[in-house]
């Protein structure tokens, strides 16, 4: 159970990469893809030198909801001894 919530986490912490990679990859077009996922974790600096709440929240928001992801079922866990999967 554990391995699956881990595999589930890491999949919602990289969204906007795997979004990014679907977007671009599929063409072979690695620059874009590149500078498509500097923009967003760099929070819009690399594009024009201004900080961009959007970015930063398009970047780190799902990282944000893995964790959250995490300790719900860690608590889950902890207060029901088992969880709602296995």
């Amino acid at each position: 159970m554990t391995k699956l919530v881990n595999t589930l986490a890491l999949v919602i912490g990289l969204e906007p990469v795997i979004s990014s990679a679907t977007a671009y990859l599929p063409s072979g077009d690695f620059k874009s893809f590149g500078n498509n996922v500097l923009a967003k974790y760099s929070a819009g600096f690399s594009e024009n030198g201004q900080f961009s709440w959007s970015r930063a929240i398009e970047a780190y928001g799902p990282i944000a909801g893995a964790i959250v992801f995490k300790k719900a079922f860690s608590i889950l866990k902890k207060h029901t001894g088992k969880t709602l999967i296995g």
